[in-house]
C-alpha cells in the first residue's frame, strides 16, 4: 500500500464530515458563530503538525493488510480525537496555555466557548470517521475499535488521566506521575497501535504477536511523554508534572533507550519480516532523541 499522504487525508475527510453547508440551517446565511465553530475545528485539526499518530496506525496497519480507505478513516478518528485533547487540555480550566504549535491557542484565536464546542465535535465525529471502516472491515472488528478508542480517552485514559493529574498538586509522587503519563498520553497510542488488529478481526494471532504489538505500543507512548518532560524549558523542569522533579536527566534518558530496545527487539523476533520498518524507524527516531 503505497504511503498516505495525512495532510490531504485530514482535509478531504474533514470536509466530509463537517462543511458550512451540512452544518448551517439553509434558511439561514449569516450565522457568524456557527461559521467560527466550524472554523475553529478546521484551525486546530489542519495546524501543521508530524501527525505520528496516524502514521503510527497506518505502520501498525501493514501488519494486517488493511484497506487503505479503512486505515485513512482510522488515522482521521485517532487524530480527531488527539486534537479534541488538546483544544480542551490548553484552556483556562485545565493547563492555561496561549500557544499551541507556535500559533495562539484555539480559545485563544476563538474564545473559550467555540473552543469548548469545537473540541466537543472533533471528539464525537471521531467515532462517526471510525465507523465509515465497516465498509471495508468486519463489523465485529470495528465495534472492537470504537470500544478500544472510547476507553482510551474515558476514565481510564485521557479524561481520566487529566482528572488524576490535579492530585499531584497536593500530592507530588513518582508512582501517581507515572499513573498520569499512562493514561493522558500512552492509552491513546496504544489505542492507535492497536486499532488495527482490532479492525483485521484476526481470528487466531499468536499470543506472542498480540503482546509484542502491547509492549511496543506501550513503550512508544510513554516515552514521548517522557521526551517532553526532558524538553520542557528550566523553569518547568521541576513542576509535579515533569520527570525531572523525581528523576535524573540520565536515568530517565537510559531507562527509556532500555525500554524502546527492548520492545523493539521483542516486536521484531515476533513478527519478523512481516514488520513494517515504518514502526521500527519511529521507534529508533524517539531512542535517538533520548541521546
Amino acid at each position: 500500500m503505497q504511503e498516505i499522504s495525512w495532510e490531504i487525508a485530514l482535509s478531504t475527510c474533514l470536509e466530509e464530515l463537517v462543511s458550512d453547508r451540512q452544518f448551517l440551517p439553509r434558511t439561514e446565511t449569516n450565522l457568524t458563530e456557527a461559521h467560527h465553530l466550524v472554523e475553529s475545528m478546521r484551525y486546530s485539526f489542519l495546524a501543521p503538525g508530524k501527525r505520528i499518530r496516524p502514521r503510527l496506525l497506518e505502520a501498525s496497519a501493514s501488519l494486517f493488510s488493511l484497506p487503505e480507505k479503512a486505515v485513512t478513516w482510522a488515522g482521521v478518528a485517532i487524530e480527531m480525537v488527539h486534537c479534541f485533547t488538546l483544544i480542551h487540555d490548553d484552556m483556562p480550566c485545565l493547563d492555561n496555555d496561549d500557544f499551541r504549535r507556535g500559533r495562539p491557542s484555539n480559545h485563544r484565536k476563538f474564545n473559550e466557548a467555540t473552543a469548548l464546542l469545537a473540541g466537543d465535535a472533533l471528539f464525537s465525529h471521531a467515532f462517526s470517521a471510525l465507523s465509515k471502516t465497516q465498509d471495508q472491515c468486519d463489523p465485529s472488528g470495528v465495534v472492537r475499535a470504537i470500544s478500544r478508542l472510547a476507553q482510551a480517552v474515558g476514565t481510564r485514559g485521557v479524561i481520566g488521566g487529566q482528572m488524576l493529574e490535579f492530585d499531584l498538586k497536593a500530592f507530588p509522587n513518582l508512582p501517581l506521575l507515572e499513573q498520569v503519563h499512562q493514561m493522558k498520553t500512552s492509552a491513546l497510542f496504544e489505542a492507535t497501535l492497536l486499532i488495527p488488529l482490532d479492525l483485521a478481526a484476526v481470528k487466531s494471532l499468536a499470543p506472542e504477536k498480540t503482546q509484542s504489538l502491547e509492549k511496543f505500543s506501550r513503550a512508544i507512548g510513554m516515552s514521548f511523554q517522557a521526551l517532553d518532560d526532558l524538553e520542557d524549558p528550566p523553569e518547568e523542569a521541576k513542576s509535579e508534572k515533569n520527570l525531572l522533579k523525581y528523576r535524573s536527566r540520565g536515568d530517565v534518558q537510559s531507562s527509556f533507550v532500555a525500554l524502546l530496545q527492548s520492545s523493539r527487539l521483542e516486536l521484531q523476533e515476533a513478527w519478523g519480516i512481516a514488520l513494517d520498518h515504518r514502526l521500527l524507524q519511529i521507534s529508533l527516531d524517539l531512542q535517538n532523541r533520548f541521546r
